[in-house]
């Protein structure tokens, strides 16, 4: 048994999908959760900002002696997490593109990946479908415009809106009919998962949260260090608290939120 908090962050709202699936598989799990939207978005970053900035994360979220730490942005996740690890000695978890599910669910091996203009953008991205394309086809899709939907709290505002937008910058996906799975390559678009099913109603999703939360829950049962005693989650934001508020009362999130001041320098590691 310990009770100790699961700390979760990322560059905003994103974490949310991450904590939902978490309180369904852990409902016994307190959870610390850092919204840090002074460093949004972290797919517009450089791989050494982006380094940095999740070193320093890691270490101001060892104050909060969590059990575990889950990176909760594939793009830092698949860029530099690697290295980061180094710097701290709390298990740290991060959200990668499960390649081999979306392939093995394709019929067509047509498959979009839909993710930040920093993952898109990447060489380790390449390195991740080099071992598939010889038996799948990969579409990238830029969706930088429909994360920022679900940040600035638009998705909740007009669902036609949102519809339009999505529509707009998935021409690749929409241009190529043989595409029958995309992966969700951001934990934002995780929360518009009804939204894109209702553009691309025959396809089906990979959502790799679902992996990451499955890797927690199976590491905590093999080590024995479940809780038994759950407290609020603590939710802290590093900026734009009162936006930020405005969006998770309206997904229902009542608990306190705390604004903290994260002055990070950017430096080399």
């Amino acid at each position: 048994m310990d009770n100790r908090p699961i700390a979760v962050f990322d560059s905003g709202i994103g974490s949310l999908s991450v904590i939902q699936l978490l309180q369904k598989e852990l409902p016994n799990e307190s959870i610390v959760y850092l919204a840090d939207r002074a460093h949004y978005p972290y797919g517009k970053k450089t791989p050494a900002q982006l380094k940095s900035i999740i070193i320093q994360t890691l270490k101001y979220l060892e104050s909060f002696d969590p059990k575990v730490i889950i990176v909760a942005s594939i793009t830092p996740s698949m860029q530099v997490l690697r290295e980061c690890k180094l710097h701290t000695t709390i298990p740290t978890f991060g959200v990668y593109l499960n390649m081999e599910e979306a392939v093995t669910m394709s019929k067509t091996k047509f498959i979009a990946l839909m993710a930040t203009e920093g993952t898109i953008r990447s060489e380790v991205l390449d390195d991740y479908i080099k071992p598939f394309i010889i038996v799948a086809r990969m579409i990238k899709v830029n969706a930088s415009p429909i994360i920022d939907l679900v940040e600035s709290g638009k998705f909740l505002e007009n669902d036609n809106y949102v519809k339009e937008v999505i529509a707009k910058n998935t021409a690749g996906i929409k241009s190529n009919p043989k595409i029958d799975v995309i992966i969700l390559g951001s934990t934002h678009l995780s929360m518009l998962k009804e939204h894109i099913a209702s553009v691309y109603p025959k396809v089906q999703f990979v959502d790799p949260a679902i992996s990451t939360v499955k890797q927690v829950k199976t590491y905590l049962n093999y080590q024995d260090i479940t809780a038994q005693k759950k407290e609020a989650m603590k939710i802290l934001v590093s900026k734009n608290k009162e936006q930020f508020e405005k969006i998770v009362r309206s997904l229902g999130i009542k608990e306190n939120i705390e604004e903290v001041k994260l002055d990070f320098k950017i430096e080399f590691y």
